[in-house]
């Protein structure tokens, strides 16, 4: 599994991951994307560990490299849309159009249409998109299995609802 040290989120689903995949059976390697290291010596290093599989957390790699590695062994993008130009890799992402419509619609509810509400900017919660970290994993992890497996899953990619996600507010006391 290849992630980077620098997203908070990967380290949430590396958590998932291993919650997933020990239970089937299966054992992890890891290869972190760092300062050091760039996301292809991180991506070689697994497969010169002989990895079965591949899950890269937010590849960057072109979809033409994807596709080359998913001709050698399963493959598993997670955290990144790639509409059909890398075939055989499969990808598990969160549906981050949705997740922008409902901040949208969180702030214009609250704000409301006309410049007579702009004062209540200084009074809205602050909201961020949740990902359900969990499904994430075990689809990441499900679809790998199932390739090691010969199965074919039903699509090459598999959407996550997002959840908004309102917080308390930064102003001071009115």
């Amino acid at each position: 599994m290849q992630f980077s040290l620098q997203h908070p989120f990967h380290a949430d689903l590396l958590e998932g991951v291993y919650a997933v995949a020990e239970p089937a059976g299966y054992q992890i390697a890891l290869s972190a994307v760092a300062a050091g290291g760039g996301e292809q010596r991180a991506t070689y290093t697994l497969l010169a560990d002989r990895c079965a599989a591949l899950i890269l957390l937010g590849p960057q790699a072109p979809a033409a490299r994807l596709t080359e590695l998913a001709g050698q062994l399963p493959v598993v993008s997670v955290a990144r849309r790639l509409r059909g130009t890398a075939p055989g890799v499969e990808v598990v992402r969160t549906a981050d159009d949705e997740g922008a419509r409902q901040a949208v619609d969180h702030l214009v509810a609250v704000i409301g249409f006309d410049d007579s509400h702009l004062a209540r900017l200084a009074h809205v919660n602050l909201t961020t998109v949740g990902h359900d970290i969990p499904r994430i994993a075990e689809l990441a992890v499900g679809r790998a299995i199932a390739r090691l497996e010969g199965e074919r899953t039903p699509t090459g990619e598999a959407v996550v609802a997002p959840h908004l996600v309102i917080r308390g507010t930064t102003a001071g006391p009115a």
